[in-house]
């Protein structure tokens, strides 16, 4: 009998367990709606906490100046300058502005913007004489997401100082970056002329190398003729092929003359005599127009190294910013001031935590006096 009747009598345990839970749930409910005076109590002290904290630690000031950061991509895939500064070949137009936002994110903490921007603030005023690179550079920050609005903030403990070093700092940025962009532009430029340069150069190197083997095909062919008989015409494969060497020299733009020199090329019954006559006339030309070609190749040379040598110094001003990059003001009002953290806020934050603190104890208590399982519970009567 006492078998059969054990499962009941666990089930009706248990269920007194879980209605003196629900019960003293209910109770400590009540119990703690009554006692909202100590509520108040602990968010009140979790405010004289905050505001103690923002006494102790007095918040700085955060001015703020806004700029404007524009860039156009259609030449990103043409851009030799960026890729040679950058050493990276930019597989579309939104990795090249990416490189463009990050280069310049870094560009404006670099050492000769901060210095000077420090030379700007010592003019204006000698308390910045006792503040160096890595104290200014610690109060200055960015803020953007991407091209558009960047915001530029600079964080001090004095409201006019704050405003000061944001001001000096965006007037730098503002120059240097445009003087920049400004020999990017000039790159371009140079390139251009460097490879109209080379290309020119490539030519007449092209030309000069073609007459020079014109050339040693003529001696050839004197050379075999002087073995002949000087009263006998030369067969026509050896006419021809001299010929042929003169039209190549002429449709090749390498011998000027050629259309004259044509005009007296020995007929098929002329004697070798009368070709040797005539190459006496053609190879002081050739000789003429190797040294001519040879002169312009020089000057060409010298060309194509003042132009890359102002191409890299152009290239390195630029700093790898785009040509088509766009950075300025967008207003020229004061800086915007504000506190970074306002006494209202920390002692808002203070209360929240003072009644959190007041909630975690409630809890702790109300956990103590649960009833635990497997325990005889305790009603109150």
């Amino acid at each position: 009998m006492s078998e059969a009747s054990h499962p009941a009598s666990t089930s009706a345990q248990q269920t007194a367990e879980t209605l003196d839970s629900e019960w003293l749930l209910r109770r400590e409910l009540f119990l703690a709606a009554h006692r909202w005076p100590w509520i108040i109590l602990a968010c009140l002290l979790g405010s004289l906490l905050g505001w103690a904290i923002s006494y102790a630690l007095p918040s700085p000031y955060r001015a703020t100046r806004e700029l404007y950061v524009g860039l156009n991509v259609y030449q990103a895939q043409n851009d030799r300058n960026v890729v040679q500064y950058s050493g990276i070949e930019f597989v579309n137009a939104n990795d090249y502005k990416n490189w463009q936002m990050a280069n310049l994110n870094s560009l404006i903490f670099m050492d000769f913007i901060l210095d000077e921007t420090l030379e700007i603030l010592r003019r204006g005023d000698s308390s910045w004489e006792q503040v160096s690179r890595p104290d200014l550079r610690a109060m200055l920050h960015v803020y953007w997401r991407n091209a558009g609005k960047w915001r530029m903030v600079a964080e001090n403990q004095d409201a006019q100082r704050a405003a000061q070093a944001v001001t000096a700092w965006q007037e730098v940025v503002v120059t240097r970056v445009n003087q920049a962009i400004q020999e990017s532009k000039n790159s371009l430029v140079l390139d251009r002329q460097l490879r109209a340069v080379v290309d020119a150069q490539n030519q007449f190197s092209t030309r000069l190398a073609a007459l020079q083997q014109v050339q040693t095909a003529f001696q050839a062919w004197e050379s075999s003729a002087s073995q002949g008989s000087a009263g006998a015409p030369p067969d026509e494969n050896a006419r021809q092929q001299l010929l042929q060497l003169l039209n190549q020299a002429g449709a090749g733009g390498m011998l000027p003359t050629w259309r004259s020199l044509l005009e007296t090329f020995p007929t098929p019954a002329s004697p070798y005599a009368d070709y040797q006559a005539w190459l006496n006339q053609v190879m002081p030309s050739i000789n003429q127009e190797i040294q001519t070609l040879q002169a312009q190749v020089d000057v060409v040379e010298i060309e194509k190294n003042d132009a890359a040598a102002q191409y890299m110094a152009a290239s390195q001003k630029s700093l790898g910013l785009s040509a088509e990059l766009q950075v300025d003001r967008i207003t020229q009002d004061p800086p915007a001031l504000t506190i970074v953290r306002p006494t209202a806020l920390l002692m808002l934050v203070g209360g929240f935590l003072g009644l959190a603190v007041w909630t975690l104890l409630w809890l702790g208590r109300l956990a103590l006096h649960l009833p635990r399982q497997n325990q005889p519970s305790h009603r109150f009567k």
